[in-house]
């Protein structure tokens, strides 16, 4: 039999409720042995192996939960609460606990961009973390998850006042950080639609444009990532309307989430509602329009080309 609730708090060290509050000289590190060994003693509790919990909540690869307990990933809020129900723990002193903890075991992963992102871009961020699969469509400029340092350079600059650079480098250091999400063995699959267009707007000039391209072609060849262009030719398009991202989580008892980001900030349309499940129908339409697959890499190539010779 596992500890109860009291007897974990004693052997952890903590004897008070943790939600909004911090504990001076406490790393993140600590908070994730907390939290990891509650974890591993719920489910011991309860006579199951991390691989059936894992297996019973639908989650790939099936070592997830094992790699949670022993710390070698972090768990993110939305799993959090799904391990907890399928726990049955009904406690909600110690839901609020558990939750805050690991709140605080993620709080380095972003907490540096803290002082020049929105709070609404802070939560995509939490959720874009723990999904499985994403999806994102783009009309003009190259998705951020495969943009080089110098083109997002760019597009951050050209978004900023003129009168006015704060947060332009961190930003920059942000999306070079998010991008090693698709470089995680746990990381999620990736899905990308661009209009060609995208291919022809030369940010950064010609060879910074040439630079774009290239690590486009590469990115495009990762096992994980399935990069698909819509032609010219194709003509109107549901995504004339602008970008924006599906995810889609491990669990099958979580809706996809849709996010359209707007200069006002991160739009968040929860899965349940039937905006979100237009947007999620528009993703497949769009894929309806695109060039076949293993055409997406020539046209990607006729770009390089064409540049290179300077048309």
């Amino acid at each position: 039999m596992g500890i109860n609730r009291s007897e974990w708090r004693k052997a952890s060290g903590t004897g008070r409720t943790m939600r909004g509050t911090d504990v001076p000289g406490e790393s993140p590190a600590v908070h994730r042995r907390r939290l990891r060994v509650a974890l591993r003693d719920l489910r011991e509790e309860r006579g199951l192996s991390a691989r059936e919990v894992a297996a019973a909540l639908g989650w790939q690869p099936l070592s997830k939960l094992l790699r949670i307990e022993r710390g070698m990933v972090d768990i993110s809020v939305m799993d959090l609460c799904v391990l907890l129900h399928h726990y049955d723990v009904t406690d909600a002193s110690w839901v609020d606990e558990l939750i805050a903890l690991a709140g605080h075991a993620r709080r380095d992963l972003y907490d540096q961009f803290r002082g020049v992102l929105p709070s609404d871009y802070l939560y995509y961020l939490q959720y874009e973390s723990a999904a499985s699969v994403f999806r994102s469509f783009e009309p003009s400029l190259v998705p951020g998850f495969l943009q080089t340092r110098e083109y997002a350079e760019n597009v951050f600059k050209a978004r900023t006042p003129i009168d006015s650079d704060t947060g332009l480098e961190q930003k920059v250091e942000l999306r070079m950080e998010r991008q090693k999400l698709l470089s995680r063995p746990d990381g999620f699959r990736a899905v990308f639609i661009i209009d060609e267009a995208v291919l022809h707007h030369r940010i950064g000039g010609r060879d910074g444009m040439l630079r774009q391209l290239g690590h486009l072609r590469t990115m495009s060849t990762r096992p994980n990532v399935d990069l698909r262009v819509i032609p010219f030719g194709y003509g109107a398009h549901l995504g004339l309307w602008g970008s924006f991202v599906v995810l889609e989580f491990p669990s099958p008892n979580n809706n996809e989430l849709v996010f359209v980001e707007h200069q006002a900030g991160v739009e968040t349309i929860d899965g349940r509602a039937a905006l979100a499940a237009s947007y999620v129908e528009r993703f497949w339409a769009l894929e309806d329009c695109c060039a076949p697959p293993e055409e997406g890499g020539d046209i990607i190539d006729r770009a390089i080309n064409q540049l290179a010779e300077g048309a």
